[in-house]
C-alpha cells in the first residue's frame, strides 16, 4: 500500500520509476512527540451546562426541569434547532488550541423530526482578531452558520472562519447562490467544505471540496428520533484534521466519514486545506428555512489520536489478499501498538478476525497485516472497518474508523437488451441481447436466455440461434463457450409478430457456471413493449397534415386530382395503371400521397326487353342489377411508394398489395359476361393539418365526367372549422340521359324495355339515365346540350340505352306511346341511391296507361360502399337539336367525404340531386330528376377537444323531375323525382339535415302529375363507426406517436489513471419508435450532463431505420446539427411503424466525479401535423400543446426520454484496480538492494508506491 513520510517520523524511500528500484542501505528515522496541553476536549452536552462554550440561540435539553422538551440531567442534548421554520441554533468553544500534530473530532449527531432541511455546519476559526463584541456567527439557512448571505436577510459568515463542513441535508451549502463563493449546485444530503472567511465579500468562505449529487447513498437526517448506536439510524461523525508540511508550509488534510449504522462511509477524503492560523475555536450552528429538522449534537470528543486511513487491495477469486492495513496510518509523535487492530471496533476487546457472512474472512496478525481470505464462490467487494491505537495506551490513543476494502476480481458478465419501447400490432420487432465481459477474468460457459411474455405466436418467434420454448417462453441461446475479459460483446437476437394488445417484456439472463461474478445487478436486464396504435401502421397511416394548413376561399374550388384508371388490378397487386392526364387541381400524385381507389361502375344487368330486365325478377319495375359481380362503390385509400410515366399511361406503386379488385372496361371494349362499363379512377387525398371553410366560399370537386371525378375527398388531421363556407357535390355524380330528338323508326314497340340509341333522328324512347351499371350513349351534363359519349357514339349498355328499363341506380328512359313517329313523348324516371326513383309520367293519347319509365333502384350502401346517386332518365322528343336537351334526365348528387380531427362552426354540405332542365314550353316528355349523392362525415376528436357535428347542414336531397306540356285535353309526361342520398356521420349533424326525395314533375296548365312520381326519401345514420376497412387516415389513430429512447452500452467507464486523469468515452443508443403516422422534419435531442459528457465529433454515428415490416436500412435525410453536452440529430421524415437508432459516442470530462451515475435524457419533436396558420404552431413536441392557444387538443401522445425514468443509460465513473502483484524479488547489488516485480491485470496505471515495513 502507498505510504506517505510525514517530516522524520517515518521510514523515506527512494525509488526509479521503472520497474527496478534502489534503496538506501541506511534508512533514518526521526522520532518526535509534542503533547498539547489542551488535549483532550470532551463534552457529552449531556447536562444543563457546557464550561466553556456561549450558545447563540441553541439550548441544552438536560435541565432536570421537567417541562416540555427538556430531559433529565445527564441524558439531554444540544438542541441547535426545533423542527420549526427559520431557526438558527449555534455554539462556540471558548478554549482556543494549538495542533500542529492535527487532531480528531467526533461527535454523534441527530436530525430528525421535520421536513428535511438545512442542516448545520461544524467549523473551525482563528481564535486571534474576533471581534471586540464577541464571536460572530455567520448566515442561517443554506449558509449553515458559517458563511455569508448576501440577500435578504443579509448576513456576513463567521468572524475569522477557517474551515466550514456543512453536514447539509437540504443542499444548499454546496449552492453557489445567497451570495456563497462557488460550489458544484443544489445537492441534497451532502458532506461539503467552505474555506476561509471573514465577512460577505466574494470571496469569503470559498467551496473548496464535498460529496457529489447522489454519491453519499444515505440520508444524514432519519425517521427514528435520536436513535443510538446499534441502530440503522444512528448518525456519528469523524473529522480528521491531519498534518502536513511544516513551519510554514504546515497545513492540513481533511477526512471526514460518517458512521451510518454499523457501516462508516468516507465522504471526504484527505482534501488539502489552507494554512491554519496559530490557534483554533471549534463551533457547531444547525437551520431550518421553509423545511425543517430538529438538529442536535452529543459526545463530542476532540483528541489527539493516530489517524487511520482506507486501505485497497484486490485478489482473484479463491485467492487471498494480504495487506499492510497500517501502512498508511499516522501516529502522532508515536507508533502502532502491537495487537491493537481492532477489525470489529463496536465489539468491546480487540476483535483480530472477523467474518463477513457470503463473502469470507478477515484475518490480523500482532503487527497489523490483514489478510482476506474470500468464498470460492464470492467475486465483488467487501468492506469493513478497523481502528488503531498508538503505543501510549491512553484513553484517546484510539483513532477513528477507516476502511478496508477488498475487491474480489471474477468474471463481471453484462447483460443488456435492446427494441423498441412501443410497437404497433400485429407488426414485427426484433429484441436484441448483448452479453459482454466487464470483469478481468475470463468467463467461461456463459448461458444466455431470454424471457418472453407467453401467449406469443409460436410460429413467429425466430431466435438468431438456440431454441424457444413456445410453452415456457424462453428463448435459449448457444452457450458461449469464452468470453474473454473486454472482448466484443456477443449479440443474440430473436424476432417475433406483436399481438393485438397488451404489452410484451423480454428479460434477458446471461450467467457464467464457472467464474464468480461481483456484480449481479447487470447479469440481468429487461425491456418492456408497449402495444399501441393502429395494426398494420406502415400501410394505413399516411403523414397527417403534410400538405399544411389551408383556408378555402372562392367559389368552386376543387383541391383534388383525378386520373382514371385504365387497366384492371386484382386483389394484392401493387401497381395500379392510370391514364398520365388527370383533372381537377394541378398537383399530381406523388410519393408519400395519400390516394382513394374507388370503383365507380360495374354492375351487370339482366338485358332482355321484358320485365325481367335490370334485377332479373319479371315482377315489379324493370330495373337494378343483378347481384353477381357487383363491384361499384367498392373503395380503398393507399399511399404511393412511386410513379412512372410512359406515353399516356402512368403506373402508380403503392406501399401495401390492393385488398380489392377494381376492373377498367370502356364501351368497345368490355369483355363477355358485362353489360355495361365499369369505370374506378384513383384520387390524390390532400392530407391538411388545419382546415377552415371561410364564410360566403364553397369547394367541389370536378363533376364526374364518365371516367373520373363526382367525388370530394378531405383529410384533415387536426380541427376543420367551419365559418359559414360550404362544400358541395351537388349535380356532380352521375349524370342524366340524354334526350335526342326522334321522328320514329321501324321496329321499335311501345313495350320496349331497352332498345338502342340511334345517332341520326331515326330513332325512338328516352335514353336511360347513367349509373353504376354503366354509361348511355348520350347524356346530360348541364348546361344546353345532349352529349354522346364517347365522340365516336357508342352503345354504352349491353343491347340499348333506350327505353322504360332503368340499369342499376340510373332512371329508365321514357318508352313512347307512338314508336313509328316517336309521338305521346312520356317522362323519364328518376336516378335512385338509399332512395329508389320516381316513375316518369304517361304519355298524350294514351288515356293515362301504357308504359312507364322505372325509377332508378335503391342502393343498399354502408360505409364501405358508396356510390354516387343515379342520373335521371331523358323523356321522349320531337325537338330539334337546340331545344331537345330540356328533356334531359338530372344529374345526381356526388360524394363528399370528410375525414378529420374536429368540426367546429357552421356550415353547409350539399350532394343533393341535380333537377331535370323541364320541357314545359314544348309538346315533349320531362326527364326524371338525379338522386341524391352520399356525404360522409368523421370526426375523431382526442379526448377533451371541442367538436360537434350539429353545426353542419347537410343535404342529399333528390332531385325535381323535369315538367312536360299540357296541349288542351292532352298532357306530355313529366319526369319521376331522384332518390334522395345517404349521410353518414360518427355524431349527430345539424336537425336541418336532409335525405329528402325528388318531387316529381308537373304538367303546365292543370298540374297535374299524369302518372309521375316522387323519389323515395334517402337515409341517414348518425352513430356510424369512424372505423372503415381499408382505409388510411390522417386524424385519430394516425397522429405520429413518437418514444424516445436512450441506453448506453458502457454503462461503466474507466479512468486511465489516477483521480483527474482521462476517463474513456461511453456510447449511447438513442431511439425513436413511431407507432402512428409518418412525421416529418424531426429534430432528436440528447441531454447528456452538462459540461462533463460531449458528443464526440470524431465517431461516425451508426444510423439504423427499422421499417414497420422489421426490414432495415441506413436512412437518407438524417444530420447531426449540432453538438456539445446536447447533441441534436435531424431526419427528414420517419415513416408510420418505423424505429429510429442513432449510436453516437461521447466524450467524458477528467473532472467527472467517480462512482456518481450521470444520467441523460432525451427528447423529439417534428412538423406539427396540426399546425395553423400560425408561426407558433409549425412545430410539436411530446410536451407541446398542438394548438399554442388552446389546450384542449393536449400533447401528442407519444414520451420522451426521462433521466429518472430507468437506469438504462446510466454511466459510472471508476478507478483501476489496484495493482495485482503476482512476483516481488529482492536482490543484494552493492549497498543497494535491487528489487524486480512482475504484475498481472494492470490496468491504466501510471505508478505504484513500495514501502519497506519497519517492524520487519
Amino acid at each position: 500500500m502507498k505510504t506517505p513520510f510525514l517530516s522524520l517520523r517515518r521510514a523515506q524511500a527512494w525509488l526509479k520509476s521503472s520497474g527496478q528500484a534502489l534503496l538506501p542501505a541506511v534508512l533514518l528515522l526521526g522520532l518526535a512527540q509534542t503533547t498539547q496541553a489542551q488535549f483532550p476536549r470532551n463534552e457529552t452536552f449531556r447536562n444543563a451546562s457546557a464550561p466553556n462554550f456561549t450558545l447563540i440561540g441553541a439550548r441544552l435539553t438536560g435541565t432536570g426541569s421537567g417541562q416540555p422538551g427538556d430531559d433529565a440531567a445527564g441524558q439531554g442534548y444540544l438542541r441547535l434547532t426545533n423542527s420549526d421554520n427559520d431557526q438558527a441554533g449555534s455554539i462556540i468553544d471558548n478554549l482556543g488550541f494549538d495542533a500542529p500534530d492535527g487532531f480528531t473530532i467526533s461527535f454523534e449527531f441527530f436530525a430528525y423530526g421535520g421536513s428535511g432541511a438545512d442542516g448545520f455546519s461544524v467549523f473551525l476559526v482563528d481564535q486571534a482578531g474576533q471581534p471586540t463584541t464577541g464571536f460572530r456567527i455567520g448566515a442561517s439557512g443554506g449558509s449553515l452558520g458559517y458563511a455569508q448571505k448576501t440577500i435578504a436577510p443579509i448576513a456576513p459568515g463567521v468572524s475569522r472562519g477557517y474551515i466550514g463542513i456543512g453536514i447539509d441535508e437540504f443542499g444548499n451549502f454546496a449552492n453557489p447562490t445567497e451570495g456563497r463563493s462557488g460550489g458544484p449546485g443544489f445537492i441534497p444530503d451532502a458532506v461539503s467544505i467552505r474555506g476561509a472567511g471573514d465577512g460577505s465579500g466574494p470571496n469569503d468562505y470559498p467551496y473548496v471540496a464535498g460529496t457529489a449529487l447522489n454519491q453519499l447513498g444515505f440520508s444524514l437526517d432519519v425517521p427514528t428520533a435520536r436513535a443510538q448506536s446499534g441502530t440503522p439510524d444512528y448518525r456519528r461523525a469523524f473529522i480528521d484534521v491531519v498534518p502536513t508540511g511544516t513551519g510554514v508550509t504546515r497545513t492540513y488534510r481533511i477526512t471526514v466519514r460518517i458512521q451510518h449504522g454499523s457501516v462508516v462511509t468516507t465522504t471526504v477524503n484527505n482534501v488539502t486545506v489552507a494554512t491554519p492560523p496559530d490557534r483554533l475555536r471549534l463551533g457547531f450552528s444547525g437551520s431550518t428555512g421553509g423545511a425543517t429538522n430538529v438538529h442536535e449534537i452529543r459526545n463530542l470528543n476532540i483528541v489527539q489520536a493516530p489517524f487511520a486511513n482506507d486501505d485497497l487491495a484486490a485478489t482473484r477469486f479463491n485467492q487471498p489478499v494480504t495487506l499492510n492495513a497500517i501502512s498508511n496510518d499516522i501516529f502522532p509523535g508515536t507508533g502502532f501498538q502491537a495487537n491493537s487492530l481492532d477489525l470489529d471496533f463496536g465489539t468491546p476487546g480487540i476483535q483480530n478476525t472477523f467474518t463477513v457472512p457470503g463473502r469470507g474472512t478477515f484475518t490480523v496478525t500482532s503487527g497489523g497485516q490483514v489478510t482476506f481470505t474470500p468464498l470460492g464462490s464470492f467475486a465483488g467487494t467487501v468492506t469493513i472497518p478497523y481502528t488503531v491505537n498508538d503505543v501510549l495506551g491512553t484513553t484517546t490513543s484510539t483513532s477513528s474508523p477507516a476502511n478496508i476494502t477488498v475487491i474480489v476480481q471474477g468474471a463481471d458478465v453484462a447483460t443488456s437488451v435492446s427494441g423498441p419501447t412501443s410497437a404497433n400490432p400485429g407488426s414485427t420487432i426484433t429484441y436484441a441481447v448483448s452479453t459482454s465481459n466487464l470483469g478481468p477474468v475470463t468467463a467461461n460457459n456463459v448461458a444466455v436466455t431470454l424471457q418472453l411474455s407467453p401467449g406469443l405466436p409460436s410460429a413467429s418467434v425466430v431466435p438468431s440461434s438456440g431454441t424457444y420454448n413456445a410453452g415456457t417462453g424462453v428463448v435459449t441461446f448457444t452457450p458461449i463457450s469464452s468470453l474473454a475479459s473486454g472482448a466484443t460483446p456477443v449479440v443474440n437476437s430473436v424476432t417475433f409478430l406483436v399481438p393485438g394488445s397488451g404489452t410484451i417484456t423480454g428479460t434477458a439472463a446471461s450467467t457464467s457456471s464457472s467464474i464468480p461474478d461481483p456484480v449481479d445487478a447487470n447479469n440481468t436486464a429487461t425491456i418492456t413493449t408497449t402495444i399501441t396504435g393502429v395494426a398494420n401502421v406502415g400501410t394505413t397511416c399516411a403523414t397527417p397534415g403534410q400538405d399544411g394548413p389551408l383556408t378555402l376561399t372562392g367559389t368552386n374550388q376543387i383541391v383534388n386530382t383525378y386520373y382514371a384508371g385504365n387497366l384492371n388490378a386484382a386483389v394484392g397487386a401493387t401497381t395500379v395503371r392510370v391514364d398520365a392526364a388527370f383533372r381537377g387541381a394541378s398537383t399530381p400524385i406523388a410519393a408519400g400521397d395519400v390516394v382513394l381507389i374507388m370503383q365507380m361502375q360495374g354492375a351487370n344487368v339482366n338485358i332482355t326487353n321484358t320485365n325481367s330486365y335490370g334485377d332479373g325478377v319479371s315482377t315489379g319495375e324493370a330495373s337494378g342489377n343483378l347481384s353477381a359481380n357487383f363491384t361499384a362503390g367498392r373503395y380503398e385509400y393507399a399511399i404511393v411508394a412511386g410513379t412512372a410515366t410512359a406515353g399516356p399511361n402512368t403506373t402508380l406503386t403503392l406501399n401495401k398489395p390492393l385488398a380489392l379488385n377494381y376492373q377498367a372496361s370502356v364501351f368497345n371494349t368490355r369483355p363477355t359476361g358485362q353489360t355495361g362499363q365499369r369505370r374506378f379512377q384513383v384520387i390524390r387525398v390532400p392530407q391538411y393539418s388545419t382546415l377552415t371553410v371561410a364564410g360566403g366560399s364553397s369547394t367541389t370537386g370536378a363533376a364526374w365526367d364518365g371516367s373520373s371525378g363526382g367525388v370530394l375527398v378531405l383529410d384533415v388531421a387536426g380541427k376543420t372549422i367551419f365559418n359559414g363556407g360550404s362544400l358541395t357535390m351537388t349535380a356532380r355524380g352521375f349524370r342524366g340521359g340524354g334526350a335526342k330528338g326522334y321522328d320514329g323508326t321501324t321496329g321499335f314497340a311501345n313495350t320496349d324495355v331497352r332498345r338502342p340509341a340511334s345517332d341520326t333522328r331515326a330513332g325512338a324512347h328516352g335514353s336511360k339515365g347513367e349509373g353504376t351499371a354503366g354509361t348511355p350513349q348520350f347524356v346530360y351534363a348541364g348546361g344546353t346540350a345532349t352529349l354522346p359519349t364517347p365522340a365516336s357514339n357508342e352503345e354504352g349498355y349491353e343491347n340499348g340505352s333506350t327505353a322504360q328499363g332503368a340499369p342499376g341506380n340510373a332512371g329508365g328512359g321514357s318508352t313512347t306511346n307512338l314508336p313509328g313517329s316517336n309521338g305521346g313523348n312520356s317522362g323519364g324516371g328518376g336516378g335512385g341511391n338509399a332512395g329508389k326513383g320516381g316513375i316518369g309520367g304517361f304519355g298524350a293519347d294514351t288515356g293515362g296507361s301504357g308504359l312507364q319509365a322505372s325509377g332508378g333502384a335503391p342502393f343498399v350502401g354502408t360505409t364501405s360502399l358508396l356510390v354516387m346517386g343515379g342520373g335521371g332518365g331523358a323523356g321522349s322528343t320531337n325537338a330539334t337539336t337546340a331545344n331537345e336537351y330540356l328533356s334531359s334526365g338530372g344529374i345526381g348528387g356526388g360524394i363528399i367525404i370528410l375525414r378529420t380531427g374536429s368540426v367546429t362552426g357552421t356550415g353547409t354540405i350539399t350532394a343533393a340531386g341535380g333537377a331535370a332542365p323541364g320541357a314545359p314550353a314544348f309538346t315533349e316528355g320531362g326527364g326524371g330528376g338525379g338522386a341524391g349523392g352520399t356525404v360522409v362525415v368523421l370526426a375523431t376528436p382526442p379526448s377533451g377537444a371541442t367538436s360537434s357535428l350539429t353545426g353542419l347542414t347537410v343535404n342529399v336531397n333528390g332531385g325535381r323531375g323535369g315538367d312536360a306540356n299540357t296541349t288542351g285535353i292532352n298532357s306530355f309526361g313529366p319526369g319521376g323525382g331522384g332518390g334522395g342520398g345517404f349521410i353518414y356521420a360518427n355524431s349527430p349533424v345539424a336537425a336541418a339535415s336532409t335525405t329528402t326525395a325528388g318531387a316529381r314533375g308537373n304538367t303546365t296548365a292543370i298540374g297535374v302529375a299524369f302518372g309521375a312520381a316522387a323519389g323515395n326519401a334517402g337515409a341517414s345514420n348518425t352513430s356510424t363507426s369512424a372505423d372503415i376497412a381499408n382505409t388510411v387516415a390522417g386524424a385519430g389513430g394516425c397522429l405520429p406517436t413518437l418514444t424516445v429512447g436512450l441506453r448506453t452500452s458502457t454503462p461503466t467507464r474507466t479512468r486511465v489513471g489516477a483521480p483527474g486523469s482521462a476517463v474513456n468515452p461511453a456510447l449511447y443508443e438513442l431511439t425513436v419508435s413511431n407507432t402512428g403516422g409518418e412525421a416529418s422534419e424531426l429534430q432528436i435531442l440528447g441531454n447528456l450532463p452538462a459540461n462533463i459528457f460531449s458528443y464526440d465529433n470524431s465517431f461516425t454515428p451508426i444510423v439504423t431505420l427499422t421499417l414497420a415490416d422489421n426490414s432495415t436500412s441506413t436512412p437518407s435525410g438524417f444530420t447531426v446539427i449540432s453538438g456539445g453536452s446536447t447533441p441534436l440529430f435531424g431526419l427528414a421524415t420517419l415513416p408510420a411503424g418505423a424505429r429510429l437508432s442513432i449510436t453516437f459516442r461521447a466524450t467524458i470530462e477528467a473532472t467527472a466525479n467517480d462512482g456518481l451515475a450521470y444520467q441523460a435524457s432525451g427528447q423529439v419533436s417534428y412538423v406539427n401535423p396540426l399546425r395553423d396558420i400560425s408561426a407558433a404552431s409549425g412545430r410539436v413536441g411530446n410536451a407541446i400543446n398542438y394548438y399554442p392557444t388552446d389546450d384542449s387538443y393536449g400533447t401528442p401522445t407519444g414520451s420522451d426520454y426521462s433521466a429518472t425514468s430507468s437506469s438504462n443509460e446510466d454511466v459510472t465513473i471508476t478507478r483501476p484496480l489496484p495493482v495485482e502483484l503476482k512476483r516481488f524479488d529482492v536482490t543484494a547489488v552493492g549497498l543497494n538492494a535491487e528489487l524486480g516485480w512482475a504484475t498481472a491485470t494492470e490496468l491504466q496505471n501510471d505508478h505504484f508506491d513500495i514501502e519497506r515495513s519497519l517492524d520487519g
